[in-house]
């Protein structure tokens, strides 16, 4: 098990939307569980990135 609790406890050094992200986390979840989040935020901020440099050409 991953404990999320201090990184909850800390999101507030964090900017939006990461520090809502962290607080709407469970204190704790599995290690693939967090993976598997890791991983798809990962992906999403990609797709963001990519969007973004579309709109910048």
């Amino acid at each position: 098990m991953i404990n999320l609790k201090p990184l909850q406890d800390d999101a507030s050094k964090y900017g939006e939307p990461l520090k809502s992200v962290i607080e709407m986390q469970k204190d704790s979840m599995p290690e693939k569980d967090f993976i598997d989040f890791f991983i798809g935020l990962r992906k999403k901020a990609r797709e963001l990135d990519a969007q973004k440099k579309e709109v910048q050409k």
